[in-house]
């Protein structure tokens, strides 16, 4: 195990010495980023339709989740 861990420290530290690793790392963040966002928003979404006239009860089944 001891052997695994110092290949893949290794391995790792070389990886992120290159700049391509840093734009996958980035690219990576930005996506989920982007997934991040619209979840929020669509959370948001359905809270202020809950709070609207008729509550949850007006919402569709789908809506349970964000409760």
């Amino acid at each position: 195990m001891r052997n695994a861990l110092a290949i893949a420290r290794r391995e790792l530290g070389t990886y992120f010495v290159t700049p391509w690793a840093w734009i996958v790392l980035a690219i990576m963040v930005l996506v989920a980023s982007f997934f991040f966002v619209i979840g929020l928003f669509e959370f948001l979404r359905v809270q202020a339709e809950a709070r609207g006239p008729g509550g949850w009860a007006a919402l569709g089944p789908g809506a349970a989740q964000f409760r």
